[in-house]
């Protein structure tokens, strides 16, 4: 086991364990980012059907949750 100092992030872990890339893509955007997108969508091309939605953020979305 690898001492990581006072506390163990779940950042930290990925670096020591080589999972960097993996641990953002895991980590998903924050809230914001994924309603100014939906937003965005329905002020250029509404209506949007649910369907357009999934399409637009599917690939977006932390791969624990595809």
């Amino acid at each position: 086991m690898v001492w990581l100092g006072g506390g163990r992030s779940a950042g930290k872990v990925s670096a020591v364990a080589g999972q960097k890339a993996q641990h953002i893509r895991n980590r998903g955007f924050d809230s914001q980012y994924y309603r100014d997108m939906i937003v965005a969508m329905v002020r250029e091309h509404q209506p949007v059907s649910r369907e357009d939605i999934d399409k637009l953020l599917l690939d977006k979305l932390p791969e624990v949750l595809t």
